[in-house]
């Protein structure tokens, strides 16, 4: 993935003031991906593998440089070591020739010319910023104006492939039979919903519907009006107004019921048959 900023820096030197800027350029360009070893490396991942996959994709380097960032040691630098991590990460840069931005904390100077090696010799080219506690927020502000000129920012996430997709298919928050057909019942349950509709069509169905519904009012009615008073009275109370209300309906649609059956012998007994 092409883009991004990455911060150097050296943990016994600015790590607390690497941190403040890190966090400072992500709230200020979020779109934008802005590396920092810790806490930018993910558990598990290889170390050097990360940081060089990083170093060959950003777009900026940005050196944090404090007042410890060179020592000397038995007359040489920790520079020097053609294995330290600062100078291999501006070498990288340098080779690909990005933007790369010196940041010196307080009073630190760059670094003199024999104190850096041959392969970092165009390293005090580069123009400098300086940062101190007073003048934080308005050179941060300006080296985020200049960044956003020069960096991409990250590309939208791609999406999972069709084949990850359909190996791991969302599931549906609901589903009915006629819709899903892996279902073990869907088949019989399609099947006798079209039936149902079929005999409802031809009034086979209908005709037992209503013998149903018939009798079921005046098994209502005759139960209502036969029941013991001291059964019925308490459960009444307990269910309440309304539900008396829709009782005493039933009763009427029972008696209703019964009496049209009994007017109507030979307009029932067909839907029997």
């Amino acid at each position: 993935m092409a883009g991004g900023i990455f911060i150097s820096y050296r943990r016994d030197d600015s790590r607390h003031f690497a941190g403040r800027l890190f966090d400072s350029i992500s709230s200020a360009l979020p779109d934008v991906r802005v590396f920092m070893d810790v806490g930018s490396i993910p558990f598990g991942e290889n170390f050097v593998d990360v940081l060089n996959k990083q170093l060959k994709s950003c777009q900026a380097l940005l050196v944090v440089i404090g007042p410890n960032w060179l020592k000397t040691i038995g007359g040489r630098t920790n520079l020097d070591d053609p294995n330290d991590w600062v100078r291999l990460e501006i070498e990288t840069a340098m080779r690909r020739k990005i933007r790369i931005f010196p940041v010196l904390l307080d009073n630190a100077e760059m670094p003199a010319q024999d104190q850096i090696p041959e392969s970092l010799s165009s390293f005090r080219e580069y123009q400098f910023i300086r940062i101190d506690h007073e003048n934080y927020s308005p050179i941060v502000k300006e080296l985020v104006s200049q960044l956003s000129e020069r960096v991409k920012p990250a590309p939208p996430k791609a999406p999972a492939p069709l084949t990850e997709q359909l190996d791991h298919p969302a599931e549906p928050v609901c589903t009915n039979a006629s819709t899903t057909n892996d279902a073990p019942f869907a088949g019989q349950g399609r099947k006798l919903l079209e039936t149902a509709i079929s005999e409802l069509r031809t009034g086979k169905l209908r005709g037992w519907a209503w013998v149903f519904a018939f009798l079921l009012a005046i098994a209502l009615w005759i139960f209502l009006n036969n029941a013991p008073k001291s059964y019925i009275d308490p459960a009444l109370e307990r269910v309440g107004p309304v539900i008396v209300g829709v009782m005493d309906k039933a009763k009427s649609a029972g008696r209703w019921a019964f009496e049209w059956v009994v007017k109507h012998p030979a307009k029932f007994i067909p839907r029997l048959l």
